[in-house]
């Protein structure tokens, strides 16, 4: 079996994929990865965030998160 390594625009990528599916299954395999995923993986894991620089004043108004739930519940 060979690869093959393309880099392709988004506009372009529904064409490719459409092409690639229309070959058989047993002679095609398709590992999709983008830019995204490769800045990820070069990020150290092992690394401590720091989180004493952000604040979150998402729910600060919330007094009882209990019956805040009950009632987000009640909605549904």
């Amino acid at each position: 079996m060979q690869t093959v390594t393309l880099k392709i625009q988004d506009s372009a990528m529904d064409k490719v994929m459409s092409v690639l599916k229309g070959l058989p299954a047993d002679e095609l395999s398709i590992y999709m990865e983008n830019d995204f995923s490769k800045k990820a993986d070069t990020v150290d894991k092992n690394k401590q965030v720091d989180l004493s620089k952000f604040s979150i004043n998402a729910f600060k108004q919330i007094k009882d998160p209990v019956a805040w739930q009950r009632q987000m519940r009640d909605e549904w």
